[in-house]
């Protein structure tokens, strides 16, 4: 399956070989990441959330399902330099433009997530 340009392509490479000698990476691998994309695309959700960004991989692939299929992506993390470096990557691949990224816990910031939510992806610390 396709991403919706080069760039978004290129972008999750980059991010991919960044995150790969991280020890604070809590990422998908790229099938995992794949799966999700594509059930995102399959059900057409256009209203996306992922709770833990991380550096951004598993949400550039949910933002690029958002965008394709017209709608948003709204992603949570408590971690501001990972939210900053997430931020830069949705910026290159171009999906800023569809992407919030909301700074805090769960806790802390469900409020203000969009609702009438398509698509739930719990990825961060479940005890929260």
């Amino acid at each position: 399956m396709e991403f919706s340009s080069d760039r978004v392509a290129t972008v999750i490479a980059a991010c991919e070989t960044f995150i790969a000698d991280k020890d604070d990476a809590w990422s998908l691998s790229r099938p995992a990441a794949m799966f999700i994309y594509q059930i995102a695309l399959l059900r057409h959700a256009r209203n996306i959330l992922e709770i833990g960004t991380s550096y951004g991989h598993s949400g550039l692939f949910l933002a690029d399902a958002a965008h394709r299929n017209q709608g948003r992506f709204t992603t949570v993390d408590k971690d501001l330099r990972k939210v900053e470096i997430a931020r830069k990557f949705f910026a290159d691949a171009g999906l800023d433009t569809v992407t919030t990224i909301i700074p805090g816990t769960a806790p802390e910031v469900l409020e203000q997530a969009p609702g009438g939510i398509d698509l739930l992806f719990i990825d961060a610390t479940k005890t929260e």
